[in-house]
């Protein structure tokens, strides 16, 4: 049964891009959007990426907490409008060592 999933790609052999995370409404709060992040961070690693990037907005909180966690460090903030709210986008890396 899916109860959620996560996306990421690469565009060169060094740097690999967390794009999205989606966790079915009924499952979330319980500890699984930390999971999916951490099993692709881990995925990543392994195959060899010195970097991931990832970017959520400001008005985002869990996914900053789970950065901050993770050891990612904020590379850039910039304005961003999105379903007529302003908001700002933060830019994250972590720097990758295979586990």
């Amino acid at each position: 049964k899916e109860i959620g999933f996560s996306i990421w790609y690469h565009e060169n052999k060094e740097e690999a891009y967390f794009w999205l995370i989606g966790i079915k409404e009924k499952y979330r709060n319980n500890g699984l959007s930390a999971k999916l992040l951490d099993l692709s961070i881990e995925d990543i690693s392994k195959i060899g990426y010195s970097k991931m990037f990832l970017e959520t907005f400001e008005s985002c909180d869990k996914i900053k907490k789970l950065c901050l966690q993770r050891n990612f460090e904020e590379i850039g903030r910039e304005p961003y409008a999105w379903n007529s709210k302003d908001d700002v986008k933060i830019r994250y890396v972590l720097e990758l060592k295979e586990r």
